[in-house]
């Protein structure tokens, strides 16, 4: 017995991890570096994410933070990419990834490569975008009638890239233009996506500011910029951080003030959370004081709900997959009675008439 602990003691040995730092932020590991060398290889920030057993909205995060420490961008896309995906290392990309493969091969004398890669997965439908609970119930449905569904709350912005790089199925979106008042149409039409992309008809949704004590929004503005609320953030990029912005760069406009010092003023500004569900927690738990999110989710944390402004939440799709069966499927349920019935007894929603419908 002894003899036999001997023998499999001999075959076991501590390993160091390698990781690239600055400062004291972590910038690559093996498997991020692999993923940006397999984005390049693929040509696909989804298909590397796959091969690397990563979600998409992990990998979308990956990647915009390198490029938050390093203050340049590695990957770049472009639309229509080889069979639906368009994305590649920049030069600085490549570069960072031969840093660390050069030092992974001196350390542990082999290729990165050698770290093996997960076989993928195929899934019926891909949804990247905005957060949304009644979106949760639909996809439980779908899942229901047999169609694999992978869900990636990754924001508006990030939802609608990959919408246009055709890596996703249907992206969720609430996108407001304040200079035009309204949501989603203008984005589309500013970047010239239009024609390629199918919005299809949502809902609207009551957005406001979720908080354990009952405070107006001039009220919740003014105690974050002068520091005695803290904020429960969401992504940059997301339908909701984006009518935040809106509303502090109203606010600094209005009292003369410098936009970015603002911003440095409030704490919890720079911590971000993916969904509302997230959000609104930090604000029960008393981890932060006040958040933006929608009306059923600060309901449902027993919040004070500060109404600011109802919101269009809509649908994009490239309009090659609009005959894609799991597709159809997604669009024949937003057009049921079954949802309609369901956004019109959820606090905070509404349904509109061309629910389903395609708007362009």
């Amino acid at each position: 017995m002894v003899n036999g602990v001997r023998l499999w003691k001999q075959g076991l040995r501590f390993r160091e991890k390698l990781e690239m730092v600055i400062g004291n932020q972590v910038v690559l590991d093996d498997r991020i570096a692999l993923l940006l060398k397999l984005i390049d290889r693929k040509g696909s920030l989804l298909r590397a994410a796959k091969a690397v057993g990563m979600s998409y909205s992990r990998a979308w995060e990956a990647v915009a933070r390198i490029e938050r420490l390093l203050g340049v961008k590695i990957v770049e896309s472009q639309r229509g990419g080889s069979r639906g995906g368009g994305s590649r290392l920049t030069e600085e990309g490549r570069k960072l990834v031969e840093l660390f493969e050069k030092e992974y091969r001196r350390r542990f004398k082999r290729q990165l490569e050698d770290l093996g890669m997960e076989a993928n997965v195929v899934e019926d439908l891909i949804y990247a975008g905005s957060h949304d609970i009644l979106l949760e119930r639909v996809f439980g449905l779908l899942s229901e009638k047999g169609v694999k569904v992978e869900v990636n709350w990754i924001g508006s912005m990030r939802g609608l890239a990959a919408v246009l790089l055709e890596e996703v199925d249907v992206a969720g979106i609430h996108i407001y233009d304040p200079f035009e008042d309204h949501y989603n149409l203008p984005i589309l039409e500013r970047m010239g996506a239009s024609s390629s992309l199918a919005i299809i008809c949502g809902y609207k949704r009551l957005i406001g500011v979720a908080s354990r004590a009952k405070m107006s929004l001039e009220e919740a503005l003014e105690g974050l910029v002068e520091g005695r609320f803290t904020l429960a953030n969401r992504l940059w990029g997301s339908g909701t951080r984006m009518l935040l912005e809106t509303l502090l760069m109203q606010w600094a406009r209005k009292r003369r003030v410098d936009l970015r010092e603002l911003r440095n003023q409030i704490k919890g500004y720079v911590k971000e959370v993916e969904t509302h569900l997230e959000a609104a927690s930090l604000v029960a738990s008393g981890k932060a004081d006040l958040c933006i999110t929608i009306e059923p989710v600060a309901k449902l944390y027993n919040l004070h709900f500060t109404p600011v402004k109802w919101e269009y939440f809509d649908f994009v799709i490239p309009k090659r997959k609009l005959e894609k069966k799991p597709v159809r499927l997604f669009i024949d349920v937003l057009k049921s009675n079954w949802f309609k019935e369901l956004v019109e007894g959820a606090e905070g929603y509404e349904p509109r008439e061309c629910l389903g419908s395609i708007l362009n």
